[in-house]
């Protein structure tokens, strides 16, 4: 019971950070079809096999790249806190 409070608090976090990080969204649609193909070989074939610490690289990197992606290109909709401020 725990684990669905922490999702749901993620979910929320996830959810705000999201106003200002535009380009997290399509980070997570990439990180979620990663582990869906992985899942899916994982199947398919017996003996396919990724490691744990790949799995770890690839999810870092794509939040990685969408946080600094939303940093360097925002969008209009991005609302980006203001230099040496909080946002309002």
């Amino acid at each position: 019971i725990f684990f669905i409070f922490w999702l749901r608090s993620l979910y929320f976090l996830i959810n705000a950070a999201n106003r200002f990080l535009c380009h997290l969204e399509k980070a997570f649609i990439f990180i979620l079809a990663f582990i869906g193909v992985k899942m899916l070989l994982g199947v398919a074939v017996k003996s396919f096999h990724i490691p744990a610490e790949v799995n770890l690289i690839v999810v870092l990197g794509l939040l990685a790249f969408g946080v600094l992606g939303s940093y360097i290109f925002p969008n209009k909709e991005c609302k980006l806190p203001p230099e040496g401020g909080s946002p309002e």
